[in-house]
C-alpha cells in the first residue's frame, strides 16, 4: 500500500476507526437528507 508499511496494530485502530466514520456519515446523511 506503499513505500513504507503500517504496523498490524495501527492498521487495525486505523481500520476501525474509518469504519465508524462511514457509519456515522452513512446515518448523518439518512438522518438529514443529503
Amino acid at each position: 500500500m506503499g513505500p513504507f508499511k503500517i504496523p498490524e496494530k495501527m492498521s487495525a485502530v486505523i481500520y476501525q476507526a474509518i469504519k465508524k466514520l462511514k457509519s456515522y456519515f452513512m446515518a448523518a446523511s439518512w438522518n438529514w437528507r443529503i
